[in-house]
């Protein structure tokens, strides 16, 4: 009997504390909360693999919203940092309706190193006084997903998945390096 209680006992404490991990690092799916649980794969490898299984994101369902989300570093896969990303139609650019198919895009992220749920209840207001002074930086679009500076962003799964990379400096040919990966989501968000 006594055993009994002990295994009982041990065994909510583990759900206890995987539940607790889980809401740190967002609104997970099934994908991301069994590679913490199963530890075969780091959330940043998980990440990969929903990256590159992603698709292009319709623009248009990305604009005027404030996303939160969660990043892991190559250095530490596992441990989140909370993150925040912004994604909205260059109006510097806007030439009105005869270049409305060509429509330019600029996208800003960010992060908090506090808490890893930081941003999840915050709007942009309350993040920042003056949003025209955020360092927004020119989206590139290609056929397969949006690029700004050294970020890639793509859709997987409900949730927008960005990798950052950066270019080797000098050498023979060497391929770009993959420091992070993140994921955002908004409630009720589906492209």
């Amino acid at each position: 009997m006594k055993n009994f209680l002990l295994a009982t006992v041990l065994a909510v404490g583990t759900i206890s504390v995987n539940a607790s991990t889980a809401e740190l690092n967002g609104p997970l799916d099934s994908h991301l909360f069994e590679s913490e649980v199963s530890n075969e794969k780091t959330y940043f490898e998980t990440l990969g693999d929903m990256f590159k299984k992603g698709q292009k994101p319709n623009p248009e369902k990305l604009v005027n919203v404030f996303w939160s989300g969660r990043c892991f570093f190559a250095s530490h896969p596992n441990t989140p940092l909370s993150s925040g990303y912004i994604f909205r139609k260059d109006s510097k650019s806007d030439v009105g309706p005869i270049g409305a198919r060509k429509l330019k895009y600029e996208a800003f992220g960010f992060y908090n190193f506090g808490e890893a749920n930081y941003y999840d209840n915050k709007t942009l207001k309350e993040i920042f006084k003056s949003p025209s002074l955020m360092p927004f930086e020119k989206v590139i679009e290609t056929s397969t997903s949006f690029i700004s500076g050294e970020v890639e962003l793509k859709y997987s799964d409900k949730y927008l998945i960005l990798e950052v990379r950066t270019k080797p400096e000098e050498g023979p040919i060497a391929s770009e390096k993959v420091h992070a990966r993140c994921y955002y989501f908004i409630p009720g968000y589906s492209i």
